[in-house]
């Protein structure tokens, strides 16, 4: 799975350099993050685990711990499809008609520019019914996942990614030029068309997939027509609902803090794409460790509900190995991030400055990224067990915290007041998190485990240390300035991702190194991630 992740998010990096070779932190961009971000939130919530929390293990009793799909399986995914079906649409239909309020809502800093404005309500009508074909493909794949076929969904985004490409492609093709007004040639209009096709080109392969694996859920009709009825007669339809709504929710409380976050940010001239080029660099660890967990560990939980024991142990060994990358993954990003940012968006219409704007937000999003990465494996604890009310209050308690320090801080500090306010909520999460699991008994650090988060720590210290030290060497200030002199642009980034790819490898053996030498991890900690 995190190989799939890991693919998805190259070609995803692709994506975004491009992006911001042809938008830049603009007024394009900024109306480009706001269109985006609604249909992207619900990718994020239904396609990186929620709609799995409350799913999942429901599907899983249905199939009694066995692979073979049988009749009670399909029928109470085929019940789920139906009003998922029905609800989207109503959503999608609702959503157009009154996207103009919505986009009062998530972008109030664009309603006194009338053209950022009306370009952002006309691109957002485009791209929201993807929505309705990531919801459902979240379905099929969960029935995928369930089946212990993983790798299709997690390649799914790959598709998103390069249909991008292909539209930014198109765009210099047809000589498209850089404005803010729809269909007058505009780059927007390339890309904003080509999410929608995204949609249903991904729904499509997952959908095969799934039909192939032998998940052929039928669209009834009949519970359509006799709704409340086919509820009251389906307690486990109803457990869904009653799971579903909280488990989102809690699931995608992260991108529910960077959608808060992007409005109180569209203030603020750029600070939306600056945020959103931050938002891609930190996601990366996030995905390929706290997604990948959270998509693997919820079904392997389910099936371990009555043994407390097995679950705390499976826990504890997760979570020591989350912690040990995140911290890794945060000091590396923290030390790299103008590096990275440069090599990375720098070029077009992409200044220095915006750079520098990006790589600020990076370094603080990376005192949360240990957060946001451990929080997906104690979510899955309690949505396993079934239990989404817990996380919701959570959530819903960090939400407030992130609210409240934004708004506070935001006047006095712009765009990164959104960085500290979000890293900030997400440590509140997860210090929550632990003291419910450690009020039932299912979670609790050991001296033995305390001093392995010892370890760990000081392992990643000496890793920053030593990227510190490679970074002043390679990414000399004569070297950061040469995007557009002697070596040229194209040839400054090769070299300097080649640099970047060597660099972060010799700091990986080294971290690997120091921390089984000093015992932060230890190889039964590895075998048993692997066993499970």
């Amino acid at each position: 799975v995190s190989g799939a992740t890991f693919a998805s998010r190259i070609t995803g990096f692709v994506r975004d350099v491009l992006l911001a070779q042809v938008l830049g932190a603009s007024a394009a961009a900024d109306i480009f993050v706001v269109a985006f971000r609604l249909p992207n939130l619900f990718r994020r919530l239904f396609g990186e685990g929620a709609f799995n929390a409350a799913f999942v293990p429901l599907l899983s009793e249905r199939l009694a711990g066995q692979k073979t799909i049988n009749r009670e399986a399909l029928q109470f995914a085929s019940r789920i499809l139906t009003i998922l079906t029905l609800t989207l649409l109503v959503l999608v239909i609702v959503a157009e008609i009154f996207m103009t309020d919505i986009i009062r809502l998530i972008a109030p800093g664009f309603v006194d520019d009338p053209t950022k404005f009306s370009a952002s309500v006309f691109y957002a009508r485009i791209t929201f019914p993807y929505l309705f074909f990531i919801s459902l493909l979240s379905l099929f794949g969960a029935c995928l996942n369930v089946s212990g076929r993983f790798i299709v969904a997690a390649l799914a985004p790959i598709l998103l990614n390069v249909v991008f490409i292909i539209a930014m492609g198109l765009a210099y093709i047809n000589g498209a030029t850089h404005t803010n007004a729809p269909f007058d040639n505009n780059i927007l209009d390339f890309i904003i068309v080509g999410i929608a096709v995204a949609g249903v080109l991904q729904f499509m392969v997952v959908y095969w997939a799934a039909v192939r694996a032998g998940w052929r859920v039928p669209f009834s009709l009949a519970t359509l027509w006799n709704l409340k009825r086919g509820l009251k007669e389906a307690p486990h339809e109803r457990r869904f609902f009653r799971l579903a709504m909280p488990g989102i929710l809690a699931g995608g409380v992260g991108q529910i803090n960077l959608l808060i976050g992007t409005a109180i940010a569209t203030a603020e001239s750029g600070a939306a794409a600056w945020l959103y080029y931050a938002d891609r660099l930190y996601q990366l660890p996030l995905a390929l460790l706290g997604g990948a967990l959270s998509i693997v560990l919820l079904p392997d939980l389910s099936r371990l509900i009555g043994d407390k024991g097995a679950v705390r142990q499976r826990l504890n060994n997760v979570w020591l190995i989350a912690c040990a990358i995140s911290l890794a993954a945060a000091a590396g990003l923290f030390v790299l991030a103008v590096p990275i940012t440069r090599l990375l968006f720098e070029g077009g219409v992409f200044s220095t400055t915006d750079s520098l704007a990006v790589a600020t937000a990076v370094q603080i999003f990376c005192f949360g990224l240990p957060a946001f990465i451990l929080l997906r494996p104690l979510q899955a604890v309690f949505f396993a067990h079934q239990d989404t009310r817990a996380p919701l209050i959570d959530s819903s308690i960090s939400v407030g915290v992130n609210i409240t320090l934004s708004l506070s801080l935001f006047p006095h500090y712009g765009y990164i007041a959104i960085a500290i306010a979000t890293s900030v909520a997400a440590w509140v999460n997860v210090v929550l998190a632990l003291w419910r699991l450690y009020r039932r008994d299912i979670w609790h650090i050991s001296g033995r485990m305390g001093l392995q988060i010892l370890a760990q720590v000081l392992a990643t210290s000496a890793m920053a240390g030593f990227v510190y030290g490679g970074a002043l060497w390679f990414f000399t200030p004569t070297f950061l300035s040469d995007a557009v002199g002697p070596l040229g642009q194209w040839q400054w980034r090769v070299v300097g991702i080649g640099g970047l790819c060597v660099l972060i490898g010799a700091a990986l053996v080294v971290f690997l190194v120091l921390v089984f030498l000093l015992r932060g991890l230890r190889r039964t900690d590895w075998k048993n991630l692997r066993q499970a």
